[in-house]
């Protein structure tokens, strides 16, 4: 489930011809953590906790700045 999870987040964003095609935000894994949890009972399989740290951008295709006063 984790890996089809990281597959899903990287098809967001696709690099054709000399242009990006986005689908949702871009987002970038900075960290990834899995943990075998102990509470497991007899007979059952193991759970796994997982944390997943990201960086989301918005991909807007032009660059835009913000005025520094706002509207008068």
């Amino acid at each position: 489930d984790v890996e089809d999870f990281l597959y899903r987040l990287e098809e967001y964003v696709a690099f054709r011809n000399a242009s990006f095609r986005v689908t949702g935000r871009l987002l970038q894994v900075t960290t990834l953590q899995m943990t075998p949890e102990s509470t497991a009972a007899a007979g059952s399989s193991p759970e796994l906790s997982v944390t997943v740290g990201l960086n989301a951008y918005l991909w807007g295709g032009t660059t835009q700045t913000a005025a520094a006063g706002g509207a008068q």
